[in-house]
């Protein structure tokens, strides 16, 4: 007792509190998975953390780096005890939604007629659960009281959908205010945002001090489940079709005129968890065309290799994945720029319907001006 008196006097009673949480935490890893290093770690934060005072949040994420890479050698789930520890009690006003959670909302948005492409993301996200490049946050408990989702996408940078049935905005915009989610000195994309609350969403970008930069405009399209699955498609009779893997991601992205840094990696990723379908020679097994789900379940990444254009191989390719969408019980749907002319002939050509357009968001930093 007379130990933890000088400590507290010396560093601060609220100081060692904090740090005793936080080591209780480490060292209950190190207990479970029952390794030195882990204990070694605990024992270096007991160092930095009294003598020299350190900030304790960045000490934190450098421990939990340095602990996830021990979960790879060892079982123990170390994930799970951050995510119960105390010193984690001060949650990020955006929450991320557990498995069972989202599989609730999915319901929720099962049969709201607008909401339908929300409702295909909530299942793609189900099915991504656990793996980067995804995740399904609520402004607390939101998400029960009126669907309001924010939903973070890897992008190369981040990607933000946001969303709410109730069609007023107050509590994501006071998530995306608050959250510490994104980085105030990095830009990122709202994405997928209709129209129909487009001005919700510039109005949130005013108020957390940023501006747009760039507006990216797309049609969306939507072809009705009844109409896709009567669909009558016939593949040219030099060509036979097959599912993709992520043996073809390289493949996909180095065609992909919106690739970005890694964005391999991604396509690989889009391949393990989402259908995708490609168009090959019976010749010579060459991969022509493809085509493949995205995150929000829509026809993504239409594209044939330049040789090979001018053949119908597209048509065919978007015909096949609106079918197996379809199937699968969903509407099929797709977003192309607005000035990009050939596709969107394409898609108006193959009896696509476009009702509403929808926007990509560059937002810039946060004007320290303001």
């Amino acid at each position: 007792m007379v130990t933890m008196w000088l400590l507290a006097r010396s560093v601060g009673l609220s100081y060692v509190s904090g740090t005793i949480q936080f080591l209780l935490a480490t060292l209950g890893v190190a207990t479970h998975t029952k390794g030195t290093l882990a204990r070694s770690v605990a024992g270096i934060m007991i160092v930095f953390l009294l003598l020299f005072k350190l900030s304790v949040t960045p000490i934190i994420s450098l421990v939990k780096s340095v602990l996830l890479f021990i979960e790879r050698i060892h079982s123990y789930p170390i994930r799970e005890v951050f995510k119960s520890s105390t010193m984690l009690s001060n949650k990020d006003i955006l929450t991320e939604l557990t498995k069972e959670e989202i599989s609730i909302l999915k319901e929720t948005y099962k049969n709201v007629e607008e909401a339908f492409y929300v409702y295909t993301l909530l299942d793609v996200a189900v099915r991504w659960y656990g793996k980067e490049g995804l995740t399904v946050t609520s402004p607390g408990d939101a998400w029960k009281e009126d669907g309001s989702i924010v939903v973070f996408l890897d992008f190369g940078h981040v990607a933000v959908f946001p969303y709410s049935l109730s069609g007023k905005y107050e509590r994501i915009s006071e998530g995306l205010c608050k959250t510490s989610r994104i980085d105030p000195q990095k830009s990122f994309y709202l994405a997928n945002i209709m129209d129909t609350y487009l001005g919700d969403m510039l109005n949130i970008v005013s108020n957390m001090g940023r501006k747009v930069e760039v507006n990216y405009e797309y049609f969306f399209y939507t072809m009705t489940i009844e109409k896709a699955k009567s669909l009558q498609v016939e593949c040219p009779k030099e060509t036979y079709v097959k599912k993709l893997c992520a043996d073809h991601a390289e493949q996909m992205n180095r065609v992909w005129p919106h690739r970005f840094e890694n964005s391999g990696k991604n396509v690989a990723n889009w391949l393990s968890i989402n259908d995708g379908y490609g168009l090959f020679l019976k010749e010579n097994d060459e991969l022509v065309s493809w085509a493949m789900q995205g995150y929000l379940g829509h026809i993504n990444l239409l594209q044939t290799e330049k040789e090979h254009m001018g053949r119908g191989y597209g048509g065919v390719m978007l015909l096949l994945m609106a079918k197996h969408i379809a199937q699968s019980g969903y509407v099929p749907v797709a977003m192309v720029l607005t000035k990009n002319k050939a596709s969107n002939s394409l898609f108006r050509k193959q009896g696509f319907e476009s009702k509403c357009k929808s926007y990509f968001l560059l937002v810039s930093v946060i004007n320290v001006e303001n």
